[in-house]
């Protein structure tokens, strides 16, 4: 008989970090929704040190994980990559295995998209925690966890603000279809930060992207070390998020027929601003002399009151 396929493939990309790896599937294996396959990609780290953490999974879950041992690191565009290559199933989450979801992340999101018969969404994200820790030895530590940062309102992303580079979707908030990755594009291989928000902005191409507001997982931050368990935003001496922002530009440049729109986009976006500027800065002036006289209104009303205890 053969095996039924799974409904979420889960693609969990490390290096030489087995105490998150082992935290990452501990955050899958306690979910309330089962019928999930994990691809763990070992960009080019130390395989033997990872077969103490995945043998008590690979044996409880049997045919749920498939591991590949890159034998050079493919980088983060890499190895994402050839996870969803070779991931089959119909919706896809990468999970950073620095990360982790709540239980209930992959029974609701799962129902969202599987409620959208119109094909409406191209996937669904949440909101996130954001998790401020630090490694002791072999101990995660954990400082604060808050909401404030990572809550989303409404019930769609606008297309827009993530343009703009307002908002970012986070990998692990973010389940979506894989069969749309046929028609957006791949990921890019050549960038190794950013990746998934370049992946993200062609599939929000393809359709809608849903808002679960609950908090259904958790984004982890850490100081710079120097060591293996650091972000990947600590990976660059420079500000990759600009140098994404300007590589965008210089493509739709270097196009050619896009250099009008472009030039369009931005003289209208600073008049926009300057209007409203201009707005706020005149009813800034009106309640400057607002104050003024009413100063002048309190300090002669003071003056009568004095001359008359005089």
């Amino acid at each position: 008989m053969e095996a039924r396929k799974s409904k979420v493939g889960i693609i969990i990309r490390t290096k030489n970090r087995p105490i998150f790896l082992k935290r990452a599937l501990e955050s899958v294996s306690s979910q309330t929704f089962s019928n999930w396959h994990i691809y763990i990609i070992n960009d080019g780290g130390n395989a033997e040190e990872l077969k103490p953490i995945l043998q008590p999974y690979e044996k409880k879950f049997s045919e749920k994980i498939t591991s590949i041992n890159l034998p050079i690191s493919y980088g983060r565009g890499g190895a994402m990559s050839l996870g969803i290559g070779v991931a089959t199933e119909d919706y896809i989450l990468i999970h950073d295995d620095d990360d982790t979801l709540e239980p209930l992340f992959l029974e609701k999101t799962v129902s969202y998209l599987d409620a959208d018969k119109d094909d409406v969404f191209c996937g669904v994200t949440t909101s996130n925690y954001d998790v401020y820790e630090y490694v002791d030895g072999d101990r995660i530590i954990t400082k604060e966890k808050t909401d404030t940062g990572g809550q989303k309102t409404g019930t769609l992303v606008d297309v827009s603000i993530y343009l703009s580079h307002i908002g970012v979707i986070l990998p692990i908030t973010f389940l979506f279809r894989r069969k749309l990755i046929d028609l957006s594009g791949n990921v890019n291989t050549n960038m190794q930060h950013y990746e998934d928000y370049d992946l993200f902005i062609r599939l929000i191409m393809r359709g809608e992207i849903g808002i679960i507001q609950d908090f259904l997982c958790s984004y982890h931050h850490r100081e710079p070390t120097g060591t293996a368990s650091d972000t990947s935003r600590h990976e660059k001496k420079f500000d990759y998020h600009l140098a994404y922002r300007n590589n965008v530009i210089r493509n739709a440049i270097n196009n050619g027929d896009n250099l009008t729109d472009f030039q369009a986009t931005f003289i209208h976006g600073k008049s926009i601003n300057s209007h409203y500027t201009n707005q706020i800065l005149n009813h800034m002036q009106v309640l400057g002399m607002s104050i003024i006289a009413m100063s002048k209104a309190i300090s002669e009303i003071a003056a009568k009151i004095e001359k008359r205890n005089f």
